[in-house]
């Protein structure tokens, strides 16, 4: 177990409040299991500022509650440019860093194929939830889907239970998102990629 700065990604050297060492933004104890939570978060973390494009990450104070509109839930990302995704603080940072890889599956559809989606949400939904799924199990969690419906995320299913369809667009948009987590991940631990838990093709 380990403190990540919340801002940049960084693993922290001690469990306590302080300037980040790497970004010098105030650091929280934000405290993951190194091996799985903790190497994806940081990987996450510079995919969405280094590659998606987004400044920075808003950090929501007040309690996340459920609800169709997206100031009121846990996370969110807005596609106007240049993109803003949002999480909440009120979560603990397991659940955290899931709703990172989520909402990453949004920002990555936006990307490349926004045309497609905004008459579509539930679709959307699946898919980024099947891309989710298969990225946390490349990084030995696989507990998303039944962590992310327990604080009421909609239209939650694992890669296995999707279409033919939308079980393809899923991994492509995973393999799409691997393949820059996982240079992050490998740059940051010099250990190379972890080993998939599910094929990409």
């Amino acid at each position: 177990m380990a403190s990540y700065c919340i801002h940049c990604g960084d693993r922290q050297a001690y469990s306590q409040p302080h300037s980040c060492r790497s970004c010098t933004r105030w650091a929280t104890p934000f405290d993951l299991d190194d091996e799985s939570f903790g190497r994806l978060w940081r990987a996450s973390i510079k995919t969405v500022i280094e590659d998606i494009g987004i400044p920075e990450i808003t950090w929501n104070s007040f309690p996340a509650t459920a609800g169709p509109d997206h100031i009121s839930a846990a996370s969110w990302y807005d596609p106007t440019p240049p993109g803003h995704l949002a999480l909440s603080l009120s979560r603990p940072p397991e659940e955290v860093c899931l709703s990172l890889i989520h909402e990453m599956g949004h920002a990555m559809l936006w990307l490349h194929h926004a045309s497609e989606y905004p008459r579509h949400p539930r679709r959307e939904e699946l898919i980024v939830n099947g891309a989710a799924d298969i990225i946390c199990r490349r990084y030995v969690i696989r507990d998303y889907v039944p962590r992310m419906k327990a604080i009421g995320l909609r239209a939650c299913r694992g890669i296995e239970e999707l279409s033919v369809a939308a079980r393809t667009s899923a991994t492509h948009v995973a393999g799409q998102l691997l393949e820059i987590i996982d240079r992050h991940s490998a740059t940051d631990t010099g250990q190379g990629s972890p080993n998939p838990a599910l094929p990409l093709s």
